[in-house]
């Protein structure tokens, strides 16, 4: 039921997105690169890889008035619970859909610099993995939220760079196990990434 509601608001977002709000609206679409770090959680580990860096590529298309946006934000972590040492686990995944508000420093006062803006969210969090022996397999989404911040230049009217840092958690679901965890389900990690920033 939270997983509908989850996706409910991102497509509510999504919807928003596709008619153009009136004004000066800015849109962009932002192709990503990144890795992450700081990852923790209660599920099944076999290679001890969550808390490792792991590589991230996404996108993402944000609509950003004079201060108030929103963006949606696809990533996907190939390996993300697999490590070079162990080999126990096959093959694995993090993959997230986010809707978000942004906030940023007004157009006006970051015309020629970098404008920083912060950013929050729900959305979906799709995790897999198969380990070696084929006994604790992952494959379940959750609810989830992301909360951080970045900043964008433009180098000309409509291509620049973005910086961005995020932290992603599931919503717990309390007292729930599927058998793939040690405890309540919980999965976190910060994501870093560097893209490119497109006006369209």
């Amino acid at each position: 039921m939270t997983e509908r509601r989850g996706l409910r608001a991102v497509l509510a977002l999504a919807v928003l997105a596709l008619g153009r709000p009136a004004g000066a609206a800015d849109w962009q679409i932002r192709p990503f690169v990144g890795f992450t770090f700081g990852g923790r959680t209660t599920l099944v580990n076999l290679d001890d890889a969550v808390e490792k860096h792991h590589g991230m590529i996404g996108v993402t298309n944000a609509i950003l008035g004079d201060v108030v946006g929103i963006d949606i934000d696809l990533a996907r972590g190939p390996g993300f619970f697999q490590s070079g040492d162990r080999h126990l686990v096959l093959e694995s995944s993090v993959t997230t859909l986010m809707g978000n508000f942004v906030l940023a420093v007004p157009r006006h006062l970051t015309e020629y610099t970098l404008r920083p803006y912060v950013v929050g969210g729900l959305g979906l969090m799709r995790v897999n993995a198969l380990d070696y022996f084929g006994v604790l397999p992952i494959a379940d989404s959750f609810l989830a939220y992301d909360i951080g911040g970045g900043a964008i230049g433009f180098v000309t009217d409509r291509i620049g760079v973005c910086w961005d840092v995020r932290r992603f958690r599931n919503v717990v679901r309390s007292g729930q196990t599927r058998g793939v965890s040690v405890d309540t389900e919980r999965l976190s990690y910060w994501r870093a990434t560097m893209g490119l920033a497109i006006r369209y």
